[in-house]
């Protein structure tokens, strides 16, 4: 995963790449400062496909019902 680390000192921002498990310390290039971790949107989450929509949510009070061919 990508994360983006700020310096407080000189005001710089960084982007690491690292697991979502560790937890590193980095160091700013520039000054040598510690960084801090930002919290970031993100690319938020995405469902595509058919029926995802009408599944996930119903008009009020329907529930799902596939095609039924006979």
């Amino acid at each position: 995963m990508n994360y983006q680390y700020a310096c407080d000192n000189c005001k710089t921002i960084t982007k690491k790449k690292h697991s979502m498990k560790e937890h590193p310390k980095f160091f700013c290039e520039e000054c040598g400062a510690e960084l801090r971790q930002l919290i970031t949107g993100g690319c938020g989450f995405i469902l595509k496909g058919e029926g995802f929509f009408c599944r996930d949510y119903p008009k009020s009070n329907e529930l799902y019902q596939p095609n039924k061919e006979e």
